[in-house]
């Protein structure tokens, strides 16, 4: 979908991006799925548990070396993407494909996969195909990294069959990733809790951690759940046929290598090495080559709430969730932006809650109420309120929101249980359609599409060029307060939302 690297955000699952087709999915943060993909259903069942006992792999904290990087068989750590014998595998080191998944346990895209993960195994087998999992514990992500090490240490303790039974737990739970829950999987994946209470509080699994994390720096690997199939990069949650496609491609590929001579324990490194296309420095600047940042909308503003002036220059129209974390990551860069440009810049918000964020549309319903009780002040106090409080967007969390901002707590609750606001918020995510807005954070510079949790200096490009198309149209006579509604008249609009 031509999406870089660096640019993040959270793709809506029920509705694809248009006119992106091909390239990059979206990550992590961009990480794109389709209904078809949450369609499937569990068909694959992991392998039973080894018959080696508990005790025969109990492992203490003292006998963990400081570093658990192990080497990998000759020819392994050859790859552009290693595999390491510390690594958690499933299936043979001679299968003709090796998918090796870089992930973050507490991603909730991350999560998606477990079902296109079992579907690959059951359709292709542990001969064809071959799982890797490294971890990427993404740093707005709290628990993910104490799940990894937890994960690490059970690896340690019960080998691959343990792990992959912790591993389902842990994103079948991803709402549940407490010491405690993680304690509960480890003793169900066969494991010996005091052996493995020993290695948790040793931190034993994190040079394990550490080292995947390292290693998707240097492969500049910013979102989860990234994929290489035999080192082609293969971006987000996507749906199985994606994967299928690329497997069945490089299924073909390994079976001419090994015809042509190639021996099959050095089969991963040969097509690997072919396959590996190294990531250029415009990878993470968070531009989009492929984006089309020229066509402008019509993005009407309607009655949604506004920080800034009408007398702008510039008009930030943006879609966003409250739950989303990029849609908070993002925030720090709007507030540079509006100190940087002043009353040149204007924000607008729309509300798009995404159908996989629960507490979004609950916090949206806060934030409007807010604003019937205190105008675009309490919206945008609502707003900062709520960003800051997030991931904590429980009942209980937005209750004490609504008390620090002073609010009526019997309306603010009314509105959530009536969802009093539905139908604004309907109508955002309608226009949100219209425009082709399928993921958070989404934003309109004037007209002009960027997308994801971008870095500044992405935005000041777009923001400094249409400064200067409305400093031009102000020389030709243009009211600057009619500025936008001047620049929507030639914009794309669609049936929905003809421009006024």
């Amino acid at each position: 979908m031509g999406r870089s690297l660096g640019s993040l955000v959270c793709a809506r699952l029920t509705r694809p991006m248009p006119s992106r087709s091909s390239g990059l999915a979206w990550l992590v943060h961009s990480c794109a799925a389709s209904l078809a993909f949450l369609a499937l259903s569990c068909a694959a069942t992991r392998p039973p548990p080894s018959a080696v006992s508990a005790e025969a792999r109990v492992v203490s904290a003292a006998a963990v070396p400081s570093s658990v990087d192990v080497p990998a068989p000759p020819g392994e750590d050859g790859a552009a993407v290693p595999i390491s014998t510390s690594d958690a595998v499933w299936g043979s080191r001679r299968a003709l494909v090796s998918l090796v998944v870089f992930g973050d346990f507490e991603c909730p895209y991350t999560g998606k996969i477990l079902k296109t993960v079992q579907v690959l195994e059951a359709k292709y087998g542990p001969a064809d195909l071959r799982v890797v999992w490294k971890n990427q514990p993404l740093p707005f992500h709290p628990q993910a990294r104490p799940v990894a090490e937890a994960a690490a240490a059970v690896l340690m303790l019960g080998q691959n069959d343990a792990f992959w039974r912790f591993w389902e737990q842990a994103l079948t739970h991803q709402t549940e990733l407490t010491a405690a829950a993680a304690e509960s999987w480890a003793s169900a994946a066969g494991v010996d809790l005091a052996s493995y209470r020993r290695l948790v509080e040793a931190h034993a699994g994190q040079a394990k951690v550490d080292a995947d994390v390292a290693l998707a720096d240097r492969l500049r690997v910013t979102g989860t759940p990234t994929f290489f199939v035999n080192g082609v990069a293969l971006l987000g949650a996507q749906p199985v046929e994606s994967f299928t496609k690329v497997i069945d491609e490089e299924i073909a590929k390994a079976k001419g290598r090994l015809l042509s001579g190639v021996a099959p324990d050095a089969l991963y490194v040969d097509v690997a090495r072919a396959n590996w296309k190294e990531p250029t420095d415009d990878t993470d600047s968070g531009a989009d080559e492929k984006e089309d940042s020229t066509t402008v909308w019509s993005v009407p503003l309607g009655n949604a709430p506004v920080r800034g002036g009408a007398a702008a220059l510039v008009t930030i129209v943006e879609f966003s969730d409250f739950q989303c974390p990029y849609c908070k990551l993002v925030e720090p860069t709007l507030k540079k932006i509006r100190e940087m440009y002043g009353d040149k810049v204007r924000i607008v918000w729309r509300d798009e809650p995404l159908p996989f964020h629960p507490q979004a549309m609950p916090a949206a319903e806060l934030a409007r109420e807010a604003r019937a009780e205190k105008g675009d002040a309490g919206f945008w106090a609502a707003h900062d309120a709520i960003f800051d409080s997030q991931p904590k967007l429980a009942d209980d969390d937005l209750a004490s929101v609504a008390r620090v901002l002073g609010l009526n707590a019997a309306r603010v609750k009314r509105a959530i249980a009536d969802r009093r606001y539905e139908a604004q918020i309907k109508a955002d995510v309608d226009l949100s359609a219209a425009v082709g807005a399928s993921g958070t954070p989404h934003f309109f510079i004037n007209g002009r599409r960027l997308v994801g949790a971008q870095p500044l200096k992405r935005f000041e490009e777009v923001i400094d060029e249409e400064v200067r198309h409305a400093e031009g149209l102000l020389a030709k006579g243009t009211a600057r307060k009619a500025l936008y509604d001047t620049m929507m008249k030639a914009a794309v609009t669609t049936a929905a939302h003809p421009p006024k």
